[in-house]
């Protein structure tokens, strides 16, 4: 039987120890895909004429295995080869007491390790984002919110914010942020969102790679939006002056009274202002103030200078504000 084993450079075929193997599938979610964590186990001793000795051999296997924390395993047993120089983490490290080496001449040692594998779950959702493709299907979920001006105002649409979690998986740091990279660079852009039957054009809100070692995977949240029918806020402000007899006050001089005349009326005059802002379009927002313009003002009457109409098309919002001038006042005070 020939068995060659190092592990960290340490040579341990001479009395090589037993060596068992646990899988271990770890699912952020119950459904989705797995990191796949194989876990090592090596169990052996060393002998000898004298405590010191075999302490002397223990001291190496310690500076070597114990405090290390990222190592290296090859184990080749009658030519068929387990594990070639492949980088394992050190999970436990344990060694006896210095009295069981004076009293038998015997020390045994467990050693626990455990490396990761890509684990291909073949799942029958796919998920893309434009031309991105998901290795690995994410977590998805959708919350809906109405839109409202306030509690009791009428609806104006709805909102829907769709959340994507998952992870990114690579054998080194190097591939691992290219990919991290490629993700955060897909999601820098509104996009078609493909999730199995789930087709919908998305707005992209923001992507964390959450807080880990940059190493074999990474963690990641993507928070995505999309309107639900056309959003339209619109909201007017109309000023209007108030009538009154335009007065004429005299002072006359040296003596305490005063002339009061009262000449024509004031007439009256009504400053509109609207602001809309739609979803779909700044053409949206702009019919919406034509149409609700028709609707509020007052007829008769003749514009004034200084009236505007402002556009914004990259939040598709639009402003106007108009002032008439009206001879016969259309609006009575309130007292």
């Amino acid at each position: 039987m020939a068995v060659t084993m190092t592990l960290g450079g340490l040579n341990l075929a001479d009395n090589f120890p037993v060596i068992g193997q646990t899988f271990e599938y770890i699912r952020p979610d119950v459904q989705g895909p797995a990191i796949k964590k194989i876990n090592i186990t090596l169990s052996g001793f060393y002998e000898g004429n004298s405590a010191a000795g075999i302490q002397a051999t223990f001291v190496t296997l310690r500076n070597t295995v114990g405090l290390a924390d990222l190592t290296t395993l090859t184990y080749i047993h009658d030519s068929v080869t387990l594990h070639s120089n492949r980088q394992v983490y050190v999970s436990s490290y344990n060694e006896p007491e210095d009295l069981e080496f004076a009293r038998n001449g015997v020390g045994d040692y467990s050693i626990e390790l455990y490396y990761f594998e890509n684990q291909d779950d073949n799942l029958p959702i796919t998920c893309t984002y434009g031309t991105y493709t998901f290795e690995k299907t994410p977590k998805w979920g959708r919350r809906i919110t109405p839109i409202r001006e306030s509690h009791r105002a009428p609806l104006k649409g709805s909102l829907a914010t769709i959340g994507l979690s998952g992870f990114l998986r690579a054998t080194s740091h190097a591939e691992l942020m290219t990919k991290i990279n490629d993700l955060q660079a897909a999601f820098q852009t509104d996009q078609i969102l493909t999730y199995g039957s789930f087709v919908q054009a998305v707005r992209a809100v923001d992507v964390t790679i959450e807080d880990t070692v940059i190493l074999h995977y990474a963690f990641f949240q993507i928070n995505l939006a999309y309107d639900i029918g056309a959003v339209l806020l619109l909201n007017r402000r109309i000023r209007i002056s108030r009538v009154h007899q335009n007065p004429v006050i005299t002072e006359e001089p040296f003596c305490n009274r005063r002339l009061i005349e009262l000449m024509n009326s004031s007439g009256q005059t009504i400053t509109y202002s609207w602001n809309a802002t739609s979803s779909a379009s700044l053409a949206q927002a702009r019919t919406t103030i034509q149409t609700d313009a028709g609707l509020t003002i007052e007829a008769g009457g003749i514009e004034m200078p200084g009236g505007e109409e402002t556009w914004n098309p990259d939040t598709f919002e639009a402003s106007m504000t108009v002032t008439k001038f009206y001879n016969t006042p259309p609006i009575p005070n309130l007292f």
